[in-house]
């Protein structure tokens, strides 16, 4: 992934380790990362990797426990 540090982006990517971050409307730097993992196959990989490792942290069985552990702890 890459993506511009705005928003929630930096909530779930963490440069370097599962995308690249770069500033808002920096189009050097957008073509810079883009251009670096083309170039890179390791990182790419190893982004992917942990990208996939992380995402298992937004299953659907996952969040709707989340949620299930939150509503017990509002209603006690």
């Amino acid at each position: 992934i890459v993506a511009s540090r705005a928003g929630g982006s930096p909530d779930t990517i963490q440069h370097e380790k599962n995308g690249l971050l770069v500033p808002p409307g920096d189009v050097p730097a957008l073509t810079a990362a883009i251009s670096r993992l083309l170039d890179d196959e390791s990182l790419r990989a190893s982004l992917a990797e942990q990208g996939k490792r992380d995402a298992e942290r937004f299953t659907p069985k996952v969040i709707s426990q989340l949620y299930l552990e939150l509503f017990e702890r509002i209603l006690k």
